[in-house]
């Protein structure tokens, strides 16, 4: 429990008053959603014009109604199930009240006006999935689709969730007789559910404009996702290239199409598709929305979802889609029932997770929050809608200016993550920079001391081994005269450890110099390699070795010759050292653009265990452990490679065995500057 608590006070999710910040969010949410849907509301011109007029039995008497200043919404009809009847035709037939049943019906409404002026009659058919047509005082004034008994007699008209149909009609006999065939096969809820009616007198359209202004807000919202769909691709694309940008850019895309379907934009944009077939798209986006979501919010806000709920989550929208794709239309409308559950589910789980996990949010985080919390209020409001159920904002469906908040309130938090995540970048480059410029400072201080160190003992290491030679002269011309048997041992050693160690000298001075990359220039590197084997051959033959060269002619490398010279003296001094009565060949060719040299014996071999850390400095296995790495050192300065191949000398003696290293130096051409001839 101790540790359990000491995380959760080290972590994001410390905080006092919890309540406080979760209180400011929904009261900021609030105070963004209601002035944006309202004004959406006003858009349309029902609000403040519509008025709405319910009857039981079709039957409407408008006389006395304010048609200058008010338009009017009927509810309510006769309904005749499961038959299609001409207006000659409907008194032979029961009529019944509204009903979700029949697949295909007839409705009657029977409309008694103030005057005979011309009215203006708007029908709203539901969508891609009715078919339907309409007569007037009993002349056929409109066909949408064609209905029929059954689903392969049916033609679902090609529009959108609802389209909206404007005729003007002339009382006869003071009434306007209204007779409409629907055939629904496509949706669960079969009937007449969706279908509405407007009158309104002409001059109040010329007054007041359509009765359906709503759809300018529409367009500015769909134009609105699309725009920031645009944009957020084009960070993506050019700018940021993170998945989070990815997965949101793809979220304000689906919705974006989702609400020009809605709007009934689908038969412009998706021509080549029947009616149903643009239902089916509609529904789904309603899964891609929720599954891009959950990767968005998942990359914004890491550890936000537990893996149980990753599970839920994928399992439940992949298998709402797989249903929208394969299954009837009837069946996965029917499936609506779930889908809606689970989705609040999900959004009400995401709110609380992101509230418990970020007490302390950053400003990109708290506008993060506060646009989701718009969303998840409007989803709540508009699924009680569904329901019937009345909100405290009435009967406002909040579902578009919901998502262009939420859309713009998270495309800011994305350019605030980003500018944070780019002006950490470019805090770390400069840390990097000075890092680097300390690096090298202290480089150079390195150089410089080795070179001091190198130079300044030289010549005492000299001096040493001149007197020290001196010594051994003088004590051989006097022959007997030294008795003592180990006074001449012990001069050849100290002699050999001088050596040795001016050597080591000599290599730290190397080591500097070729750090620094003094004196480079264009070198014919087959004379130069055969003119280190003539100056080695002596020695290798006192050793019993055989020398010998396999070096392409006129070879050309840029660099410096002494310290190519001295990798080749290193490698050959190497080879004759752990060899006896062998060969030992130094070879050069080009091969595939580049110039191989290789040195190969004979010798004993090197173990297995020694053989990856050769180049390592002080590894060593006798010498003095800096003549590999500093072979490996000038090689990789001159822009080359070295490595090591090696077997062990077998019991029996076979010369199949030994060692074989490999360096490579890139071919001149002129392409460090100076002339390649």
């Amino acid at each position: 429990m101790r540790k359990l608590a000491a995380k959760y006070k080290d972590s994001a999710l410390a905080g006092t008053k919890p309540y406080l910040p979760v209180l400011g969010y929904i009261l900021l949410a609030l105070a963004l959603l209601y002035p944006v849907t309202v004004l959406g509301e006003k858009s349309d011109i029902g609000n403040e014009h519509r008025v709405y007029i319910e009857s039981d039995d079709g039957y409407y008497d408008l006389r006395g109604l304010d048609f200058e200043y008010n338009y009017y919404e009927l509810f309510g009809a006769e309904y005749y199930p499961a038959v299609y009847l001409l207006p000659s035709e409907l008194d032979r037939v029961k009529s019944e009240t509204r009903t979700r049943d029949a697949e295909y019906c007839t409705v009657h409404m029977s409309v008694t006006t103030p005057d005979d002026e011309a009215y203006i009659l708007n029908f709203r058919f539901p969508g891609s999935t009715y078919a339907g047509r309409v007569y007037i005082n009993g002349r056929l004034e409109l066909t949408s689709g064609w209905p029929g008994t059954t689903l392969s007699e049916t033609e679902a008209v090609k529009g959108g969730y609802y389209d909206r149909y404007e005729l003007y009609a002339a009382p006869k006999d003071g009434k306007i007789d209204i007779v409409c065939h629907f055939a629904n096969f496509h949706h669960v809820e079969t009937g007449v559910g969706g279908f509405g009616l407007f009158i309104a007198k002409s001059g109040f359209i010329q007054k007041y404009g359509a009765l359906d202004r709503g759809i300018p807000y529409r367009l500015v919202i769909i134009g609105a996702l699309f725009g920031l769909a645009l944009l957020l691709f084009s960070i993506w694309l050019t700018h940021i290239k993170t998945t989070q940008n990815l997965w949101f850019a793809l979220v304000v895309f689906v919705m974006a199409v989702r609400r020009c379907l809605l709007a009934g934009f689908g038969p412009a944009l998706f021509s080549f598709l029947p009616g149903p077939q643009i239902v089916r798209l509609e529904y789904y986006t309603a899964p891609a929305i929720t599954i891009l979501l959950f990767l968005y919010m998942g990359k914004a806000f890491p550890g936000l979802y537990q893996r149980f709920f990753k599970w839920f989550t994928c399992l439940g929208a992949l298998g709402y889609l797989l249903i929208t794709i394969f299954a009837t239309n009837v069946f996965f409308t029917w499936c609506l029932q779930f889908w809606y559950p689970f989705f609040t589910l999900f959004m009400l789980y995401t709110l609380a997770r992101l509230l418990w996990r970020l007490r302390k949010p950053s400003n990109d985080q708290a506008i993060a929050i506060t646009g989701y919390i718009v969303l998840v209020i409007a989803n709540c409001n508009d699924m009680l809608l569904q329901n019937t159920i009345s909100t405290i904002f009435g009967w406002i469906d909040m579902t578009e200016s919901a998502w262009l908040i939420m859309v713009l309130t998270q495309t800011v938090a994305l350019f605030l993550s980003n500018a944070r995540i780019t002006a950490e970048a470019r805090e770390s480059e400069r840390k990097l920079a000075e890092e680097n410029a300390a690096l090298e400072q202290l480089n150079r201080l390195k150089t410089e001391f080795l070179g001091n160190v190198s130079h300044e003992l030289r010549t005492p290491l000299t001096v040493i081994s001149v007197n020290i030679q001196t010594v051994m002269n003088i004590l051989a011309d006097m022959g007997e005269a030294v008795t003592d048997p180990d006074a001449d041992k012990l001069l050849k050693n100290a002699q050999s450890e001088i050596m040795r160690l001016a050597r080591m000298v000599s290599g730290m001075l190397t080591l500097a110099s070729g750090s620094e990359g003094a004196d480079r220039r264009r070198i014919d590197l087959s004379a130069l390699m055969s003119g280190v084997m003539d100056m080695l051959r002596i020695h290798l033959q006192e050793r019993g070795n055989e020398p010998g060269t396999e070096i392409e002619p006129e070879l050309t490398v840029f660099g410096d010759a002494d310290l190519l010279s001295q990798v080749a003296i290193n490698l050959i001094q190497n080879a004759n050292k752990h060899t006896v009565n062998g060969a030992i060949t130094l070879g050069a060719a080009l091969e595939g653009g580049e110039i191989t040299v290789t040195v190969r014996d004979n010798g004993e071999g090197i173990s297995p265990e020694l053989l990856p850390r050769l180049f390592g400095r002080g590894v060593t296995d006798g010498g003095t452990g800096f003549g590999l790495h500093l072979c490996k050192t000038v090689v990789e300065s001159h822009g080359g490679r070295i490595w090591i191949e090696s077997n062990q000398r077998a019991l029996d003696g076979a010369h199949d065995k030994g060692t074989t290293v490999y360096f490579t130096l890139p071919v001149y051409e002129g392409q460090f500057g100076g002339d390649p001839g």
